[in-house]
């Protein structure tokens, strides 16, 4: 797979036998959206969740993939989530199902950036824009004692009333 030159080759790694693109972007492996539909076995209009509101505009990109020269076709847009967008994505589609695909793409990002800032949005979770802690994890997602660190640097107390509170509030079960 070659990708556009501003982020230079692309590679792909295994999850169960699927072979997942990847494109490094700052050492971080960002996620080819459309295997990852295949690795889930959901289709592609599960795509559509990454232009969900609750999701992190630094969590996705669009990166353009030009056909190896053996092959004849026209450049083709491919839409690629960071390991964060992994776990929003799966969070937003169904978030038992997407739980291994999660921590598995976690795992990925800190193997090949293992020097990556807890303050990397593509690698770590951050609060939303709105100021408000993500979704909680779920169990086997990589992401909980993550969530609760985030909690625990910024402060948090789990809200009784106010901005957070809806069906997609930061509360701990």
């Amino acid at each position: 797979m070659t990708t556009s030159t501003i982020y230079g080759e692309g590679d792909t790694l295994k999850f169960f036998r699927r072979s997942i693109r990847i494109l490094p972007v700052h050492g971080v492996p960002w996620f080819a959206l459309p295997d990852l539909c295949d690795a889930l076995g959901y289709d592609r209009q599960a795509m559509a969740l990454v232009d969900d509101p609750r999701f992190p505009v630094a969590a996705r990109l669009t990166s353009t993939e030009l056909p190896d020269d053996d092959v004849p076709g026209e450049p083709e847009d491919v839409i690629m989530v960071s390991p964060v967008g992994v776990w929003w994505w799966t969070h937003l589609t169904d978030p038992f199902k997407g739980q291994q695909l999660a921590a598995w793409a976690k795992k990925q990002a800190l193997r090949l950036a293992p020097d990556a800032a807890l303050t990397d949005p593509a690698v770590y979770l951050q609060l939303q824009q709105d100021g408000c802690l993500p979704p909680y994890p779920s169990r086997y997602s990589g992401r909980k004692s993550e969530w609760i660190g985030l909690r625990e640097r910024h402060g948090y107390l789990v809200p009784a009333s106010g901005p957070c509170d809806g069906p997609h509030a930061a509360t701990v079960p």
